[in-house]
């Protein structure tokens, strides 16, 4: 199995509450099939001017949100959201992590 690789963590200030965002970040996407505080939801969004379609299992498990990629461009990713309170507002960290090759390495030519 391949060691997974950091990708961008990003952290940001938020002018609520801790239940807010985190209600508003787990309730994202379509929602294909819920149960158990496990969801199987579809996200849409453009990057880079192309489509993009993700479908990840998501797990609602306060302050986590955690994700992992079902189907979409990358063979396997898993990303967490944090919700944490500082005072009367709150911070939402992000962490993503893949086991894909982003840049696969480039074929040598078989006279080297």
């Amino acid at each position: 199995m391949r060691r997974p690789r950091e990708l961008k963590s990003q952290q940001l200030a938020v002018r609520a509450p801790a239940p807010l965002p985190y209600e508003v970040v787990s309730s994202a996407g379509k929602t294909l099939e819920s149960r158990d505080g496990e969801k199987t939801v579809e996200f849409e969004l453009e990057a880079a001017g192309k489509k993009v379609r993700t479908v990840e299992l998501v797990v609602l498990d306060p302050p986590m949100i955690k994700y992992r990629w079902l189907e979409g461009p990358l063979p396997f990713v898993e990303e967490e959201i944090e919700v944490v309170p500082r005072g009367d507002n709150s911070e939402l960290r992000y962490q993503r992590a893949s086991r894909s090759k982003i840049h696969p390495p480039k074929a040598r030519s078989p006279n080297r």
